[in-house]
């Protein structure tokens, strides 16, 4: 069936596809369940500072990054395995240098 959802239809037949919902492993519904947490902390207690008169910073901000890095280091790995990826030409990130 093509993609479309609710009106998916199959190509050979013409006729309108029966869509299987497949459930997430418990392990993503987790790994949501957490991220959303993280977020959720991170945006209340901005919330609470700007309430107070003071705004966010790029320190908190990055203090923010830092944590879901903690919480979620490996996770790129499994996406990597998900979609089919074997193996990476290299493990690091690439950075781009400004030649001034």
């Amino acid at each position: 069936p093509q993609n479309g959802g609710e009106n998916a239809v199959n190509r050979r037949s013409g006729k309108k596809a029966k869509i299987r919902k497949k459930n997430p492993p418990k392990i993503v519904l987790n790994a949501i369940k957490t991220a959303q947490k993280v977020i959720i902390d991170y945006v209340n207690a901005e919330n609470d500072m700007i309430e107070k008169g003071n705004y966010p910073t790029v320190k908190r901000l990055y203090a923010f990054l830092d944590r879901m890095v903690d919480t979620f280091h490996d996770s790129h790995k499994d996406v990597l395995q998900r979609i089919g990826i074997k193996n990476l030409i290299r493990d690091e990130f690439l950075y781009l240098e400004n030649k001034d």
